[in-house]
């Protein structure tokens, strides 16, 4: 009967583990997903649970839908800025920390980091042949470094405030900077020299483009106007007048001759920049216009709105073509692939999704407001799941709703979460370095675990609640107090990494265990990677 009992609570436990998969993979995380379904399915080599076919549907689910390529870490602030390398393998973020980063995609590893701002970054550029990248700082400054060495090539003063936005010429050997302080400045891409200040907007400059031909330079303005320059020289080339609020975006198309813009105004405008012509007025937004994209065919344009819409246009009589809802918040940009099947938009909800862009179909959604999910435990009473996050939180979860009653802050991501055997407490590790024993009613810290020189990967209970275990990068294991939070033991002795350890079931010796692989609770083993683990007794 004890037997039966324990199946259908672990069958129990799986299905409500099927459950959160398919929600995180219908949600667009299929890796949160795939991680899900492993803990609902029984280990190969030791079962501890009844297998259920959900189980593994939901697996197969999540990794038919796994989009994921690569996590780039190690920005230290928000990332403000993301540009790709034309060759689709190098990108270059931009951070708040003051730092921007140029990653190889295929090796996220190999990191150049280029810091010498003192102030965050707000936009980052990387030239067509890939040889240079700019940044453009709140510290006003700019600057111009070597995309292969990292090094810096010139520091560019001459902007009066922050510096919101720049790209680079077509053929790569001239850029551009938007400020605050009403210009536009071009400069050569060789050395940093200044080409021409561009005066004669009256509000911040917003955005800048280089249309593909070379002909035009444009700027966007807060004064509600754009404005065309030679790209060559920045003499004057034209104004362009109709929006009734600021300028926020503009595009031009694969032609050069056709120019988008995106206001405040709640209207996108089609301008043929080589007549006199008025402009095509996109109208159906209900706030603000915040991006705009032609289709690579010229024939479309796709907008996106704060009212948490996007919208496809017909660009040769500006009608409305199709609305894209499904969003929770402003959606912050659009853009179309290659071939302009598809088109990708980000919003503030924290997802992107991607849309059929012919009959606006909806094909896919990708992330959510939490970070990816790194563990999860349920309560020994069963009411209750704990989940540790890479967004630096774990969060507590009534079993029954799938409601976050409780959300348990660290400083980096945390890696593993666990209840006492009353399920009255929560112990967390983090890559933080520091363990935490949390009220699991409240929220509230009642002890912080500090003493490793390094990551926590583990950290759990003793079977009467009057310890912790955890495990750290630092090959260390200790014990610490569960009430005080005092380390009462050091257990040494390891040459690698600790990413688990346990202790027995009676309480009396603890099991530091080198690096295996092992994901979540410990029930999904990828293979040990040491030959040996230490046993230590306690007392």
């Amino acid at each position: 009967m004890a037997i039966d009992a324990r199946n259908e609570a672990l069958r129990n436990q799986s299905r409500y583990l099927t459950n959160l998969s398919r929600q995180q993979t219908s949600r667009g995380d299929a890796m949160t997903g795939l991680l899900l379904a492993l803990e609902a399915l029984p280990s190969t080599d030791d079962p501890d649970r009844p297998y259920m076919v959900q189980a593994e549907s939901a697996l197969y689910g999540a990794l038919s839908n796994l989009r994921e390529i690569a996590v780039l870490s190690g920005h230290r602030a928000a990332v403000t800025d993301v540009r790709w390398g034309r060759n689709s393998k190098t990108l270059v973020t931009a951070s708040r920390d003051g730092t921007a980063r140029i990653w190889n995609v295929s090796e996220p590893g190999n990191v150049v980091v280029l810091a010498g701002h003192d102030g965050g970054v707000r936009a980052v550029a990387i030239s067509p042949g890939g040889t240079r990248v700019v940044t453009a700082s709140r510290d006003n400054t700019v600057i111009l470094w070597d995309a292969v060495s990292g090094d810096l090539v010139a520091r560019l003063r001459s902007h009066g405030g922050d510096v919101l936005h720049a790209t680079f010429s077509p053929d790569g050997r001239r850029f551009v900077t938007t400020s605050r302080d009403r210009t536009a400045r071009l400069w050569a891409a060789a050395d940093g020299r200044e080409i021409a200040a561009l005066q004669g907007h009256r509000g911040p400059v917003t955005f800048a483009a280089f249309d593909p031909t070379g002909a035009y330079l444009a700027t966007a303005s807060w004064d509600r106007t754009i404005r065309l320059w030679n790209p060559k020289d920045g003499a004057p080339a034209g104004v362009l007048e109709g929006h009734e609020d600021r300028v926020l975006y503009l595009a031009f198309d694969e032609t050069g001759r056709y120019l988008v813009t995106a206001a405040e105004d709640n209207t996108a405008r089609i301008w043929d920049v080589a007549s006199d012509t008025p402009p095509t007025v996109l109208s159906g937004h209900s706030d603000a216009v915040l991006h705009a994209a032609f289709k690579p065919s010229g024939s479309q344009v796709a907008t996106a709105s704060a009212d948490g819409t996007a919208r496809l246009w017909d660009v040769a009589s500006g009608e409305e073509l199709i609305v894209l809802r499904g969003h929770e918040a402003a959606v912050l940009r659009s853009q179309y692939d290659a071939i302009g099947e598809r088109l990708a938009t980000v919003s503030a909800d924290g997802t992107a999704r991607i849309w059929n862009a012919e009959n606006g179909s909806l094909e896919g959604v990708l992330g959510g407001r939490e970070g990816p999910i790194l563990a999860t435990a349920f309560s020994p009473d069963g009411t209750r799941l704990a989940t540790a996050s890479e967004d630096a939180t774990a969060r507590i979860w009534s079993a029954t709703s799938a409601v976050a009653t409780v959300t348990l802050r660290h400083s980096g991501p945390v890696v593993y979460a666990e209840f006492d055997p009353r399920s009255e407490r929560v112990v967390t590790a983090s890559v933080d370095g520091t363990g935490r024993i949390w009220d699991a009613d409240t929220g509230a810290v009642l002890a912080e675990l500090r003493g490793h020189q390094g990551q926590l990967r583990h950290a759990e209970f003793s079977p009467d609640g009057t310890l912790v275990i955890t495990s750290s990068e630092d090959r260390t294991a200790r014990l610490w107090d569960a009430a005080s939070g005092k380390q009462v033991a050091v257990l040494t002795g390891h040459t690698g990494l600790l990413p688990w350890a346990a202790f027995s079931p009676d309480g009396r010796r603890a099991i530091p265990h080198p690096a295996t692989g092992r994901h979540g609770s410990g029930r999904f083993q990828m293979g040990p990677r040491s030959p040996y683990c230490r046993v230590m007794k306690l007392g």
